[in-house]
């Protein structure tokens, strides 16, 4: 097997931007690629991934011991920029598209990577419904009425309360990402 690291670079199957890096502008990448989640697929994912099988596997066991039962324990994942963050997510709805339990009792809700006109929870809420569309009723009508409403208050009663009787109606949860 050629070692990737001393093998010539190869050219660029389509363009890419100068921010990339020098040798992305100039055409060149490595025999390990770019990693770009949605062009991944999940056996790749898990195939590139290293270090993380333990923190998986734990988040994983917590996901599946929290099926059907409250008070929901809660996973924040901080870290760097570059450190892997969304990879990882990436591997989680992996698994939860893979493993019939798990989607049967969780729904992913996927934020783009730079949501950035979260500003309160309002938004936070028409974020959620407007990842939901997609889904039908109720999540286009709500994100349709409720993304010109001026009432923080409104918004929030009324996405709440949407949240709470699809999880009753459907007994999944809602997986933040």
């Amino acid at each position: 097997m050629p070692n990737p690291m001393s093998s010539k670079p190869q050219p660029l199957e389509e363009a890419s931007s100068s921010a990339a890096g020098p040798a992305i502008a100039a055409g060149l990448r490595s025999q390990l690629g770019l990693y770009r989640a949605w062009l991944t697929s999940p056996e790749h994912r898990r195939h590139i991934t290293v270090g993380r099988a333990a923190m998986l596997q734990d988040t994983l066991e917590t996901l599946r011991r929290n099926l059907g039962k409250k008070p929901k324990h809660h996973q924040l994942f901080i870290a760097p920029r570059g450190s892997g963050k969304t990879h990882f997510l990436s591997l989680i709805e992996d698994e939860i598209q893979r493993d019939p339990a798990l989607v049967a009792g969780y729904q992913v809700v996927r934020f783009p990577e730079e949501a950035n006109r979260v500003c309160s929870f309002a938004d936070f809420l028409l974020a959620i419904a407007e990842i939901l569309r997609p889904n039908g009723l109720p999540w286009d009508e709500l994100y349709e009425r409720l993304s010109v409403e001026e009432d923080d208050a409104i918004i929030a009663a009324t996405l709440t309360k949407a949240i709470r009787d699809h999880h009753r109606a459907s007994g999944r949860v809602l997986v933040l990402m």
